[in-house]
């Protein structure tokens, strides 16, 4: 029997086994059919049967690419695999700007009936679509255009994280490439909900001195965000290098602070670095932590969540199985296991089972 005692220790007969090692699996997915090519992968999601969905931006492969008589052509834009990463279905990239982004960003699945939520962030990228579990499209919030402002609830300003409380019907969207605020709609109608910025203020889209101490009082680009079961809400803002958590309500709790040193943008229309790329709960049954996405720095980085201690971490800059180029985003099966979308050059998802250090009891 094993006594789960985590992140402390997991003791195992004579072995005291330490906080996990995440291992990269070099045989997933499958190899693509002959004539596919990803583009740049930006999102990924898991489903109630451990089921992954990717998202990618076929429109990110180049002509160069698309030579010979039988290569090559982009794979369509959301690929469903299973756990032997073979594909089970795909679809999506009809008519842009109306049933879909112009350019692919952020998937989230709702657990409750396989539904799925699409988000874009290209520069008339102001609404979200919901397709059903086979395909379907249901549903669209906003609208093709601009953004009319961080405190407009019809229309969004190029979304970036997506997350689903299946229980309490509501979806969250991190509306941070153009807006600065978390938004939170009904997940089965569309309704608006509420919205919030920084510290769960009303947010502004005022120009803002180019100090950190200024550039903290903003949402400068909500960009990840995740839900947990005891109603947190992380949002990770990317170029000021935190997360900021709050309450479903958005009730501000408190900052973690992740990498300092790590150069950040102004966010907005001029884009960002930053440390906090994208956020999940792990494990999936106790989320006692945050696993968080830095593609900055390469890395994923395993923190506690009551201490924003760094317990594990994995992932350094290159473009071989276990290393990443532009880690975007995260999401985690059943298993534990954790998937990680890569955009830039990486181009790619990859999986990394956790596994344990084992040391004899003294």
């Amino acid at each position: 029997m094993v006594m789960l005692l985590f992140p402390a220790l997991l003791l195992t007969g004579a072995s005291t086994v330490r906080a996990p090692h995440f291992a990269v699996d070099p045989n997933w997915p499958r190899p693509l059919p002959t004539n596919w090519l990803f583009g740049q992968v930006s999102g990924v999601a898991v489903d109630g049967r451990d089921q992954l969905y990717v998202l990618h931006r076929p429109e990110t492969i180049s002509d160069d690419e698309k030579v010979g008589v039988e290569c090559c052509v982009a794979a369509p834009p959301v690929i469903i695999f299973d756990q032997q990463g073979r594909i089970v279905r795909s679809f999506g990239g009809a008519r842009r700007g109306d049933h879909w982004p112009y350019r692919e960003h952020s998937i989230a699945v709702d657990a409750r009936d396989g539904s799925l939520w699409i988000g874009g962030n290209g520069d008339q990228d102001g609404f979200v679509v919901k397709y059903s579990a086979d395909g379907r499209f249901l549903m669209r919030i906003g609208a093709s255009g601009p953004t009319r402002g961080s405190n407009d609830t019809t229309q969004l300003g190029r979304p970036a994280g997506l997350a689903i409380d299946a229980v309490r019907r509501e979806l969250y969207i991190a509306d941070g490439y153009a807006n600065r605020r978390v938004i939170v709609f009904d997940a089965d109608s569309g309704a608006y909900k509420r919205h919030w910025g920084a510290y769960g203020r009303v947010p502004s889209d005022a120009p803002v001195a180019q100090t950190m101490a200024a550039r903290r009082q903003h949402l400068m680009q909500p960009h990840g965000i995740a839900l947990a079961a005891d109603g947190s809400v992380y949002v990770g803002d990317r170029p000021n290098n935190r997360i900021q958590v709050f309450d479903r309500r958005g009730t501000w709790l408190r900052d973690l602070i992740h990498v300092p040193t790590t150069g950040g943008g102004t966010g907005g229309a001029t884009g960002s670095v930053g440390s906090v790329w994208d956020l999940a709960l792990w494990p999936q049954a106790v989320q006692t932590h945050l696993l968080v996405v830095d593609g900055s720095n390469n890395q994923v980085r395993l923190t506690d969540r009551r201490t924003n201690t760094v317990v594990a971490s994995f992932g350094r800059a290159g473009p071989y199985a276990g290393q990443l180029r532009g880690a975007h985003a995260v999401a985690v099966d059943g298993n534990d296991a954790v998937y990680i979308a890569e955009v830039a050059t990486g181009r790619r998802v990859q999986r990394f089972r956790p596994t344990a250090e084992k040391e004899s009891r003294q």
